[in-house]
C-alpha cells in the first residue's frame, strides 16, 4: 500500500488548492461514473491528478473543513473497481494521504495516454482549460 503522512499545513494547502486543467478534488461521496469521467478526461488530455476525500469549495466554503479523512482505506475499493472498468486501461498511480489522526484521502495521478480512453458506458471525455472541466467528444 502506498501511503504518505500529510501535515495539517499540507491538508490546508490541498483543500485550498485551485482546481484546474491538471487538478481536481472530490468529496468521498463521489459516484463511480464520475470517477471514470475524470480519469478518462485526464488520460485523453494532458494527464492530471485528483484527490478523493476533499470536499469541493462549492460544498464547503471553509477550506480547513474540506478534508474529510476516511478512517478505513477499504472504503476506497469502489474507486479501484471503477478504474479497472475503463477501456483501454488508464495509466495511473495512487497514494493514500494519511492525516495526523490516521484518516485517509486518496490521490490518483493519471498519466497522459496515447490511446483514446472511454468510460464503461463507451463515452469519451477530454479535460479542457475552461470553466467547464470536461466535455463529450463525438464518437
Amino acid at each position: 500500500m502506498k501511503e504518505r503522512i500529510v501535515s495539517n499545513m499540507e491538508i490546508a494547502e490541498l483543500s485550498n488548492r485551485q482546481e484546474s486543467h491538471f487538478y481536481d478534488n472530490k468529496a468521498f461521496v463521489i459516484k463511480g461514473g464520475k470517477i471514470q469521467k475524470i480519469a478518462v478526461a485526464f488520460a485523453n488530455a494532458d494527464g492530471g491528478e485528483f484527490i478523493i476525500g476533499i470536499r469541493d469549495k462549492k460544498e464547503e466554503v471553509d477550506f480547513l473543513k474540506g478534508w474529510q479523512g476516511i478512517e478505513n482505506i477499504e472504503s476506497f475499493n469502489f474507486v479501484f473497481q471503477n478504474l479497472t472498468q475503463l477501456s483501454p486501461t488508464i495509466p495511473h498511480n495512487y497514494k493514500f494521504l494519511k492525516d495526523e489522526k490516521g484518516r485517509f484521502a486518496l490521490r490518483i495521478t493519471i498519466e497522459k495516454s496515447e490511446s483514446v480512453h472511454k468510460t464503461a458506458n463507451n463515452t469519451v471525455y477530454v479535460r479542457k482549460i475552461s470553466p467547464v472541466s470536461s466535455f463529450k467528444r463525438p464518437r
